[in-house]
């Protein structure tokens, strides 16, 4: 009974004064708009098309301005998907439902290539031309390292094909 009495009132409080010790002593997160040189660190984008801390002021901005946009118009293409997947493999195929959870998924996709257009040509503004070809050069090389960046991957003749929710097909 002592023991535990002791675990209680000496060692529990005692292990989380040191975990609030050790958070606090740990420094916060390195200042914005500066790049820090570590040898081990692949540089970042911004870090490789050499931009200023004005342009990098100005990326920021606009990316703190159209994320919210962007994630609620990624947000409202899943939630059409998944209607659209639940209108497809409903127990009866109702066209005109199918129909009509298409037709939101197609304006809710429109709205997401609206705002990642709106975001890319607002940065294509602020990049000089140097800085716009090496983004070019850098966008290509990735391509290049992807595995089939011009369609959907491979098929895979030893798996049976999945259906979209994740369900497999019964054989």
């Amino acid at each position: 009974m002592k023991r535990i009495i002791f675990i209680n009132f000496f060692i529990l409080p005692g292990i989380l004064l040191f975990s609030i010790l050790n958070v606090a002593a740990q420094g916060g997160p390195p200042p914005p708009n500066q790049f820090t040189e570590d040898k081990n660190r692949r540089p970042g984008l911004l870090e490789m098309l050499g931009l200023t801390p004005d342009q990098v002021r100005q990326i920021r901005q606009l990316n703190k301005t159209l994320q919210p946009m962007r994630q609620e118009a990624q947000r409202r293409f899943a939630i059409a998907n998944r209607a659209l997947d639940e209108a497809i493999y409903a127990d009866e195929v109702n066209e005109e439902l199918i129909n009509q959870r298409m037709k939101e998924a197609q304006l809710a996709q429109a709205e997401l290539i609206k705002s990642k257009t709106m975001m890319e040509t607002s940065v294509r503004k602020i990049l000089t031309q140097e800085q716009l070809i090496k983004f070019r050069e850098l966008r290509e090389r990735a391509k290049q390292n992807q595995p089939n960046p011009e369609g959907p991957p491979p098929d895979r003749p030893n798996q049976r094909p999945l259906l979209r929710k994740g369900i497999r097909k019964p054989v």
